[in-house]
């Protein structure tokens, strides 16, 4: 059950390590050197692997930590917690904190948005989100929304883990309203960021911009 191809999903879709790899490249322009990169709900854990070996390629020498309560054959940085409980004497200054990144949505985004509200909490630099549009925007007097991408996650963009088909296959699950790729900075971050995002052509992707 831990670490075989079937773990229970229990109810969570996980991205697709094309769209992962992506979403990675992009967020690595906004890190910096001794930045630390949490992943509050890591399901399979490619994401930070992935995040890693850019980061390394980039020479951005960077820590991670990976929570879940389903514990990853990947165990690349990883600890088996509920997000919920994390406090933030467990991560680092919050300057130096980057947290996402693809929740379990809920109905109506509650769970989604609660994940917006926990990582809040830490007051990190920067929240990248995979979530439904109407999931609960982190409070505008200390976030700003730098872009959002409605496209990137169309099509087959996830899959259903330990669910498979008559040849064996991992179903694909593809959603009739696509969620979105957020990314938010603390204020004090955003013309910084908004300045990397023009440079990358990230905001010509931004539907919100």
């Amino acid at each position: 059950m831990l670490f075989g191809m079937r773990y229970s999903s229990f109810g969570r879709h996980f991205t697709r390590t094309y769209k992962l790899q992506s979403i990675v490249d992009q967020l690595s322009y906004y890190v910096n050197p001794g930045d630390m990169v949490v992943d509050l709900c890591c399901g399979s854990n490619e994401f930070s692997r992935l995040m890693s070996d850019k980061l390394t390629a980039m020479k951005k020498d960077c820590r991670f930590k990976n929570f879940d309560f389903i514990q990853p054959s990947d165990t690349f940085h990883f600890e088996r917690k509920d997000y919920m409980e994390i406090q933030p004497e467990e991560l680092c200054s919050s300057d130096k904190l980057i947290m996402g990144l693809n929740p379990p949505f809920g109905f109506r985004a509650q769970l989604a948005s609660k994940f917006v509200e926990h990582c809040v909490k830490f007051q990190p630099k920067i929240i990248v989100l995979i979530a439904p549009e109407e999931t609960r925007r982190p409070d505008g007097r200390y976030y700003e929304l730098t872009w959002e991408d409605k496209d990137l996650l169309r099509g087959d963009a996830f899959y259903l883990p330990g669910s498979v088909d008559a040849e064996g296959k991992t179903i694909k699950q593809e959603n009739n309203v696509p969620p979105v790729l957020y990314l938010w900075s603390r204020v004090d971050f955003a013309e910084a960021h908004r300045k990397i995002a023009r440079r990358h052509g990230h905001l010509r992707r931004s539907s919100g911009r």
